[in-house]
């Protein structure tokens, strides 16, 4: 699968900028072109379940059509909530752990 669009998040990110996040997704959604989305977690110093769960919403709604969400370089605090939740086997996308690996 090619990649549409990659959306970078850096600090924290928790009940107040899930909103912003989930208007991000769903623009690089539409700007994709049809390609897969990436999310870069390696400026991610803090993520609670309200950015997990808007992450998951961007995976359904992808998964809908034939694309996918793409995981890319999660920071180790970022790294550690994807573990926690589970969000890894639940994407079923590559969570790649450096960019070498990065589609």
């Amino acid at each position: 699968a090619s990649v549409g669009v990659t959306v970078w998040l850096e600090g924290e990110h928790d009940l107040s900028t899930a909103p912003e996040l989930a208007q991000v997704c769903e623009r690089a959604i539409a700007a994709g072109g049809g390609g897969d989305v990436v999310v870069d977690l390696g400026g991610a110093t803090f993520l609670d379940a309200s950015t997990v769960a808007v992450l998951e919403r961007v995976r359904v709604g992808l998964s809908h059509h034939a694309r996918a969400l793409v995981l890319r370089a999660p920071s180790p605090p970022a790294r550690k909530v994807l573990q926690v939740c589970g969000l890894g086997p639940l994407v079923a996308t590559p969570v790649v752990a450096d960019y070498s690996k990065a589609p």
